[in-house]
């Protein structure tokens, strides 16, 4: 890379198999989650924690990145920080649907804008 970083850049790793979650747990310094339900992600969490600490590794900083409804929410994205994760991913289209997406950019930045004012706002304060 040129120029070089001056720090190390994080490596996330994706996926919710046994082997993709262990090796983001031993090998990375982060989890990408593909989303999902609720359950399915408590679940998830569950199994990254326990292999971490299986591991020896539940003390090294560690990034988890995740695709939640609960972001689109103060308390909710509150109830992710308690739950350990750094970084949520948010859309404001369903990401799996096929087409051409048919919004105009105004309604894309007005959803933008009130996601800062109701939500990062608020999270940040």
């Amino acid at each position: 890379m040129t120029p070089a970083p001056t720090e190390p850049i994080p490596i996330l790793v994706g996926g919710h198999a046994e082997a993709a979650l262990r090796r983001a747990a031993v090998r990375g310094d982060g989890w990408m989650h593909g989303g999902g339900s609720q359950e399915d992600l408590d679940v998830l969490l569950e199994k990254l924690q326990k292999i971490r600490e299986a591991e020896g590794v539940a003390d090294k900083p560690f990034e988890t990145h995740v695709i939640s409804f609960d972001a689109f929410t103060v308390d909710g994205a509150k109830r992710l920080e308690d739950r350990g994760i750094t970084d949520v991913i948010v859309g404001f289209r369903l990401p799996y649907i096929k087409g051409p997406d048919t919004e105009p950019l105004a309604k894309k930045i007005e959803h933008l804008e009130r996601f800062a004012e109701d939500v990062i706002a608020k999270v940040n304060a």
